[in-house]
């Protein structure tokens, strides 16, 4: 999305349920934003066609962030390994 326009058509594109989800995502931005401060956020995002994704911070420095990445990598851990045969979680 290059223009202001381009940014009004993409979202006039979302349907509810997709607005619903990005009104929740910017909630909890807007916590990183401000006199009021009050949440961290770490914002990893790739392109489709983007051969590396990228990152950006909130209100957070690179060990806060690293930190938000370690909480994160231990939950789809957990995730990922709950119901695997015990052989499997060694992988």
């Amino acid at each position: 999305m290059v223009t202001k326009e381009d940014f009004i058509k993409r979202m006039n594109s979302l349907g509810d349920r997709d607005r619903d989800h990005l009104k929740e995502v910017v909630e909890m931005l807007i916590r990183c934003y401000g006199p009021h401060k009050d949440g961290r956020a770490l914002v990893l995002f790739v392109a489709d066609d983007a051969p590396v994704s990228c990152a950006m911070t909130l209100n957070c420095d690179d060990m806060e962030a690293y930190s938000i990445i370690q909480d994160v990598h231990n939950y789809f851990h957990f995730l990922n390994v709950k119901d695997a045969p015990e052989k499997e979680k060694f992988n």
